[in-house]
């Protein structure tokens, strides 16, 4: 877990006759908003099996399960804030939600 990430507040337009249109008001510096916190819980479970061979030297075989996002929390991302912007305050993207890994590996 931890707090949101900040982003900046934009007018959205050419302000100060720059060429771009990433003005911010006057008096407001960089990364003044924050989104919301961020929750994110992953397990990993695993096993190692010993496999005899022919010669003294042994194998060994793990298997495991990784789960990521396990509360299948969602996580937004990427703040809009251009305050022309009908999105302004909403974010435009999310992080994956739950997902499952297997794994296998052989070792000799």
């Amino acid at each position: 877990m931890y707090s949101g990430r900040p982003y900046s507040l934009r007018t959205g337009r050419d302000d100060y006759n720059t060429g771009q249109t990433n003005a911010r008001p006057p008096g407001v510096g960089r990364c003044t908003l924050e989104g919301p916190g961020y929750v994110d819980v992953d397990v990993r479970w695993s096993h190692a099996f010993d496999l005899p061979m022919a010669s003294k030297d042994k194998a060994t075989t793990t298997i495991g399960v990784d789960a990521f996002n396990v509360l299948n929390h969602v996580n937004y991302s990427n703040y809009v804030g251009n305050i022309s912007s009908p999105f302004f305050g909403r974010a435009i993207s999310a992080q994956p939600p739950r997902r499952l890994q297997l794994s296998f590996r052989f070792k000799f």
